[in-house]
């Protein structure tokens, strides 16, 4: 079995790495500059060119980061003279079912017996195979 390659060696001259260390680094340093309540409502996506990207979750975070530009700029030091804010929402969970599934009827069950004697043999197990969890009334 091959050793996993170490991500620096996959992307040479990149610094892959060094990169993220450097994010989370900075990411670190916005943190502690923002009020406390902000820290779970930010985070910093990336510094490019001199911008640091911040993505927020929502609209209300974005403009309370865009009122405290100043100190964020300041925190993160000469090497970031631009800032830009994204809003970016939390992929929301699949919400639970409201009602549990019920069994196709009875009727579909023999339904799907008889289509199932005229199909080739997977097709015919498969249907089966469904049928068997029709309703019995």
């Amino acid at each position: 079995m091959r050793q996993p390659k170490p991500l620096d060696d996959l992307f040479p001259g990149d610094g892959v790495t060094d990169r993220a260390r450097r994010l989370a680094h900075a990411d670190g340093i916005l943190r502690a500059a923002l009020p406390e309540a902000a820290a779970p409502h930010v985070r910093l996506a990336n510094l490019r060119g001199g911008c640091a990207i911040l993505h927020a979750d929502s609209a209300a975070w974005a403009e309370r980061l865009r009122y405290l530009r100043a100190t964020i700029l300041d925190a993160l030091g000469e090497g970031v003279s631009d800032l830009q804010i994204r809003v970016v929402t939390p992929e929301s969970e699949p919400s639970p079912r409201s009602t549990p599934r019920r069994p196709p009827p009875e009727f579909a069950g023999r339904t799907l017996k008889q289509l199932a004697d005229h199909c080739e043999p997977g097709l015919a197990s498969a249907l089966r195979r469904l049928a068997r969890h029709a309703r019995t009334e």
